[in-house]
């Protein structure tokens, strides 16, 4: 049985339980959970969540300081790039090396929520800036 789902959904509970199986016992016997199944849920939180919390404190210190469109644009790109890779990797067998892919995937979260993060920060003050002009020229 060979399960696809794209990365975008990251949340697909059935995609990661099948990618994260015991592969010594057959699918349909495979009724315990294993220890990456189990803290799939939990490390995808973390991972999510500090890069937004670090990119918010990166924005207050030095983003002013920053090209923001080409920060948007890189974002993007290297987000269309994540997007890609991901889906990719759907289509590879990971069973002999589920804990690399692991660590794959969470690296790759961590980089699309820090470039998200990136373009939702430099998006905001692009149109803040935006907003000053129309407010100056009324």
């Amino acid at each position: 049985m060979k399960q696809s789902m794209h990365c975008i959904c990251f949340t697909v509970d059935a995609y990661w339980k099948y990618k994260f199986r015991n592969v010594s016992v057959p699918i349909e016997h495979d009724t315990e959970l294993t220890e990456l199944q189990v803290q799939w849920a939990a490390n995808l939180s973390i991972a999510s969540m500090y890069p937004k919390v670090a990119f918010l404190i990166f924005n207050a210190i030095i983003g002013h300081k920053l090209n923001s469109n080409a920060l948007i644009l890189t974002s993007y790109i290297i987000s269309i790039g994540l997007f890609i890779f991901c889906d990719v990797m759907t289509q590879i067998n990971t069973d002999a090396w589920q804990f690399e892919f692991f660590v794959t995937t969470m690296t790759s979260v961590v980089i699309l929520n820090s470039m998200m993060a990136i373009n939702q920060v430099f998006s905001q003050i692009n149109s803040n800036l935006h907003m000053k002009k129309i407010i100056i020229f009324i």
